[in-house]
């Protein structure tokens, strides 16, 4: 009685709720209205709001078990079928208003709603029959369809394309293809060996998707009707199947779960040629001209307010679609055969055999059946040559390419002589409109080539026939992307892609910039340059735009030809909202200099002064901009070149302590560090603080920053080792705060003064340590080797010491209530379990140990 909710791009459960007590059989999405209907063994019908779980209504809506639900995709109809032989429409707009439709005979066990007629719906039953029924008229049946020999479990209608089809699955094993119009069967279709549970035309492609309780699933050609494929998951029997319009998702479920399938591409069948779009769906063929947009319908990621022109049925079902370079014409072929179109009136100019078809640099085309390349011109064969390896793919373009398992050929197109083999298999080949460029998009990276044209040139001029590997400098390799490009397009020497995180990317140079993120895949159909566009398309056949500025593509390129004079002309036509796009592409490619100087962006500005060196530039910039992290960076600099006075300043107005520590220690600079104990003070920076007023030999603030940081413990070391007439206080503090936190086993002890019994000898010798350090750094400036001297002994072995003088060790002492219990856990304190702020101020001690032996 559960109901799930799934998310089949994470393979994660989105909602699990708790239905009814008894088995569900039927639950349909109702987009609309954000609802998801239910229909249970109990005979109710329940609605639900799929955002928040609430029970937006239940009721009971037949007398027997509910078989089936299906959604009206305009109007407020939820329809349902069920074993007392009746299929009801619920109106929820009215209150679910019910209307009843009869006629069957047995269990009503699936519906279906005519795409093509939304005023008309079919029913599947085991009497045997499918009816046709009409929403407007309850009354009877329009007509019944008639020719399965069992019970009929399933239908169907074909939404895509102009044919009149329904679909049916029995459980006499059979699936039956009708044409509603003319009521006949057109086709039968045999292969499972047991009921047909479902049956679906795929909302796009050209296939039927049956499910059996022989655990199959089968997949069949909708044009020729021949089965193309058995899938198996082992999962027991399989119930339902679902496809997602305008995506390539199939989901199947089992007796034991659910099966998502991908069917088809992603990306719509389209191609671009100077500003026109071809795309097909199925058969139909549309076109578009985008050169009639105007600039100011456009804006960066919205729709284009595109209406395709219908051109028409073309005669075989689209699996490829091809321009030729002139884009006057463009070429459709399918599973076995191609047709040649014109682009302006529709009219075939030439039709053939080939499961492939690619153009030249010119009207030349190749097409590859049966291991043979026909190379053709209009209708008329040229030449064809028969490969001596087994190929995958051809690409066209300035050569033609062959693609085997582990490499690609490219040939040259009137000699069919070997230009070059390379030892990559590419998915798709891209070559920029002179042949000088060429883009080889592999599954997880990609190549950018350039062609040595002229090199090729005088090689086929004397080729050698017996080579297989061509001529070596037929190209260079410009760069590798360790990225999967989805779709590429050239722009003279600029390369335009989507890579696989569907970020639209334009390759200039080394570096790839972003142009944007896409929001869903889209195939990258070409560039206008009049408009500045590059124009995208998703499944749907839906395009979207964004502004890429032509003449910022050819400063670009001009700057990567090192031809800086053609770029300062260009420059002078782009618009000045793209110069700070403009500095950026220098600055990635070491033209700093002239960066600084283009760029209108303060914050970039500044950071190139910084890496440039140029401080006098920086320290203005700092004034104006009046940010801690521009004053932090130009410390930084002034630092590195030595500006000591600059750099300062530039701290104090970042309000860095630690830089003004670093500076001011290095340097030796005793009057800073005394303003920097004041401002870490201010500031509460206990660490600086401590550091400071020690380096400054204040004992007195060295305490206080401890007593204020709760670090008691610590203060009693440092004053045992610095000034030991300032620890009984520190001893009493710590007393009182061992009660206040304790926990209950130590509030019966207490912390002894350990000089408080030192006989008048030791205490004498405590006095002289303190003297000779207040007389070491007493007005004196602090060196950096004094500094680093104190850094070196923190690193002694401060623990082996201070075992070795027992003087210096805390003890705890009993009061009078202890217990006998507790006087045995009476112990000294173990240093390896001291805090870290106290292990670096017993390791000062170790110095104050050390002067008393000198």
């Amino acid at each position: 009685g559960y109901a799930n909710i799934y998310d089949f791009n994470t393979q994660g459960t989105v909602k699990s709720f708790e239905v009814s007590s008894t088995p569900i059989r039927p639950a349909k999405f109702i987009p609309q209205k954000q609802w998801v209907a239910v229909g249970s063994d109990d005979f109710f019908i329940r609605i639900f709001n799929y955002n928040t779980m609430e029970k937006v209504k239940e009721f009971e809506a037949h007398s027997d078990f509910i078989r089936s639900l299906a959604v009206h995709p305009s109007l407020p109809y939820l329809f349902s079928s069920s074993d007392d032989f009746s299929i009801k429409m619920w109106d929820w707009d009215k209150n679910w208003d019910c209307t009843k439709f009869e006629g069957h005979t047995h269990f009503v066990m699936g519906l279906c709603i005519n795409p093509k007629d939304l005023n008309s719906f079919a029913s599947a039953s085991l009497d045997k029959t499918i009816k046709v029924w009409g929403i407007s008229t309850p009354g009877k049946p329009l007509y019944s369809l008639l020719g399965h020999e069992l019970g009929v479990n399933c239908v169907d209608y074909c939404a895509s394309g102009d044919k009149p089809y329904l679909v049916s699955g029995s459980d006499d094993f059979t699936i039956k293809v009708w044409d509603y119009q003319t009521k006949n069967c057109l086709v039968t279709l045999e292969g499972h060996k047991d009921n047909v549970s479902s049956v679906i035309f795929h909302p796009d492609l050209p296939v039927l998707i049956s499910t059996s309780e022989d655990n199959s699933v089968k997949i069949w050609n909708a044009m020729t009707f021949k089965l193309e494929n058995t899938l198996e998951y082992n999962m027991e029997r399989a119930w339902c199947t679902n496809a997602l319009k305008e995506a390539s998702m199939v989901a199947l479920g089992y007796d034991e779960g659910t099966v998502v399938i991908k069917l088809g591409s992603d990306y719509p069948l389209a191609d671009f040629s100077n500003g026109k779009v071809i795309a097909a769906k199925n058969s139909q063929i549309f076109s578009y001209n985008l050169k009639l947009l105007q600039p100011e319908q456009l804006q960066n990621g919205e729709k284009v307010p595109s209406t395709f022109k219908e051109l028409g049925s073309a005669d075989l079902y689209a699996q490829g679609l091809k321009f030729n370079p002139s884009g006057q014409n463009f070429a459709v072929y399918g599973e076995k055969d191609y047709s040649i179109y014109t682009a302006r009136g529709f009219k075939s100019i030439a039709y053939g055999q080939g499961v492939e078809l690619v153009w030249s640099k010119g009207e030349i085309y190749a097409v590859s059946i049966d291991n043979t390349i026909k190379i053709i011109k209009g209708s008329q064969e040229l030449t064809s040559f028969k490969l001596g390896f087994p190929y995958e793919n051809i690409f066209g373009g300035e050569y033609l390419g062959v693609k085997s398992e582990d490499s690609i050929t490219f040939f040259d197109w009137e000699t069919q002589a070997i230009v070059r083999r390379i030892e990559v298999a590419p998915k798709a080949v891209y070559w920029n409109d002179d042949g000088t460029r060429v883009a080889l998009a592999l599954e997880e990276s990609a190549y950018i080539l350039s062609c040595n044209k002229e090199a090729i040139t005088t090689y086929l001029a004397h080729p050698d026939p017996n080579s297989e590997e061509g001529i070596e400098t037929a190209f260079d390799v410009l760069l590798e992307l360790n990225e999967p490009i989805a779709s590429g397009i050239w722009v003279d020497s600029c390369f335009i892609f989507v890579n696989a995180d569907l970020k639209l990317c334009y390759l200039l140079g080394k570096k790839p910039s972003v142009i944007t993120r896409l929001q869903k895949k889209m195939l990258l159909l070409g560039y206008v340059s009049s408009l500045n566009r590059l124009f995208l398309m998703d499944k749907s056949l839906t395009m979207v735009s964004y502004e890429l500025n032509y003449q910022l593509i050819q400063y670009q390129q001009a700057v990567i030809a090192n031809d800086q004079e053609n770029a300062n002309k260009i420059f002078t036509t782009i618009p000045k909202e793209l110069h700070l796009k403009v500095a950026k592409f220098l600055e990635t490619n070491e033209r700093k200099e002239l960066a600084y100087m283009i760029t209108p962006d303060p914050t970039h500005k500044l950071d190139l002064a910084i890496e440039l060196g140029l401080l006098k530039d920086a320290l203005a910039m700092a004034k104006e901009a009046k940010k801690i992290s521009c004053w932090k960076q130009v410390g930084d600099l002034a630092l590195s070149m030595g500006f000591f006075e600059d750099a300062e300043s530039c701290f104090l107005e970042a309000k860095d302590l630690s830089s003004l520590f670093l500076l001011y220690t290095a340097t030796g600079n005793r009057e800073g560090l005394q303003k920097l104990q004041g401002m870490s003070e201010q500031m509460g920076e206990a660490n600086l603080n401590f550091f400071s007023n020690f380096l400054l030999n204040d004992k007195d603030g060295c305490i206080k920053c401890l007593t204020e940081s709760n670090k008691i413990p610590e203060a009693a070391f440092f004053s045992l080792a610095y000034c030991p007439s300032k620890l009984p206080p520190l001893v009493e503090q710590w007393n009182k705060h061992i009660a206040d936190t304790s926990k209950r086993q130590y509030k019966t002890y207490k912390v002894l003064d350990p000089l408080a019994n030192l006989d008048k000898e030791k205490k004498q010798t405590m006095e002289k340590i303190e003297g000779i350090l207040d007389s070491i750094y007493q007005d004196k400036s602090i060196l950096p080797e004094h500094y680093t001297g104190f850094m070196q002994s923190y690193m002694q072995d401060f623990e082996e010491k201070l075992k070795a003088n027992p003087d210096y060790k805390f003890e705890y002492a009993k009061t009078a209530v202890a217990t006998e219990e507790e006087k045995k856990s009476i112990q000294t304190v173990s240093y390896t379990h001291l805090t870290l702020p106290t292990i670096l101020l017993v390791q000062i001690s170790v110095v104050a140990v050390s002067l008393k032996k000198k």
